[in-house]
C-alpha cells in the first residue's frame, strides 16, 4: 500500500491497487453538495460520472457518493490520492471501491443492495438467534450512510422493555435521528434512540441484549455520515439518567 501511495505523490498515474475496481463509493460529510464533491474528484484523470446519493424525503445530502472512472488505474489513482482527505477541515472523506454486485443499484442513485449472490450467506448476511452471529460474514452494506456491512432494515420492537442500552458519541460532528434510525434499526428489537437535546450524544435501547452487542461490535469507531461513531454500553438502568460506562476515551 505504502509502495502505491508513494508513486502517487510522484506523481505517477498509472497505479492499480489489488482489488480495485473503476467505480469508487465515498463517504463525506453531509454539508458537501453534488458540486463541491465532483470538482474535487475532476482534479483525478478519467472522472466520467459522480453522484451524490439524497433522502427523498428532504432532499438533503446523505453524506454518500457514486464516482465512475475511465479505467481501473484512474479509480485506484484517485482513491489513494483523496482517501482520508480532511474536506471540509476536520471532516476525513472515505474512499473506496465498489464490487460488481453493488452496480446496478449505484447507478440509478440507490445504495448497495443488503446481499448477492456471492455473499455466501442470507441477504442479510447473519446467521443464528435474531439473525445474528458472533462471527458476522463480510456483505455489501444496505445502508447509505457507512460502509461496514449491515443486515438489511428491521421493524421497532413492539415492547418497551430494554434489556441494554448503548451510549453513543460522534465526532467531529453530529449525527442526525434519521442516519441513526436507519443504521440501527438493522439490529432487531430497536425500542428508540435519544439524541441529548444539543450534543453529538446520547442512548440507543434494545428490546435484546444480543443486538447491542451486534451493533457495538460492528460500528465502534465506523465512519457514518462523515463522523465516527464511539459506542460503549450504559448503566443498566432504563430511565436513560445514568452515565455510560466506557472502555475508551469518549471522542
Amino acid at each position: 500500500k505504502q509502495w502505491y501511495q508513494r508513486r502517487v505523490r510522484a506523481g505517477y498515474t498509472d497505479v492499480t491497487e489489488p482489488g480495485a475496481t473503476n467505480k469508487l463509493t465515498i463517504t463525506c460529510h453531509i454539508s458537501l453538495s453534488e458540486g463541491q464533491m465532483t470538482r474535487l474528484f475532476d482534479i483525478c484523470p478519467g472522472l466520467t460520472a459522480f453522484q451524490m446519493t439524497v433522502s427523498a424525503r428532504t432532499g438533503e445530502s446523505k453524506g454518500i457518493a457514486y464516482a465512475t472512472f475511465t479505467t481501473v488505474s484512474c479509480a485506484s489513482y484517485a482513491r489513494l490520492k483523496l482517501n482520508n482527505l480532511e474536506y471540509p477541515p476536520g471532516y476525513r472523506i472515505s474512499v473506496g471501491y465498489m464490487k460488481q454486485h453493488q452496480y446496478g443499484a449505484a447507478e440509478y442513485g440507490y445504495p448497495a443492495m443488503y446481499g448477492s449472490q456471492d455473499s455466501g450467506g442470507s441477504a442479510g448476511g447473519y446467521e443464528g438467534y435474531h439473525g445474528y452471529s458472533s462471527v458476522p460474514q463480510q456483505v455489501a452494506s444496505g445502508c447509505p450512510y457507512t460502509d461496514v456491512a449491515l443486515p438489511s432494515p428491521q421493524a421497532y420492537s413492539m415492547s418497551k422493555i430494554c434489556k441494554a442500552r448503548l451510549f453513543f458519541v460522534s465526532a467531529p460532528g453530529k449525527i442526525g435521528q434519521e442516519v441513526l434510525s436507519d443504521v440501527f434499526c438493522r439490529f432487531s428489537d430497536l425500542i428508540d434512540i435519544q439524541i441529548i437535546t444539543g450534543t453529538a450524544y446520547g442512548y440507543i435501547r434494545y428490546g435484546i441484549k444480543e443486538s447491542a452487542d451486534a451493533a457495538k461490535m460492528l460500528l465502534d469507531g465506523a465512519n457514518v455520515a462523515g463522523n465516527v461513531i464511539r459506542l460503549s454500553f450504559a448503566d443498566d438502568d432504563n430511565s436513560g439518567n445514568k452515565r455510560a460506562k466506557t472502555d475508551h476515551p469518549m471522542i
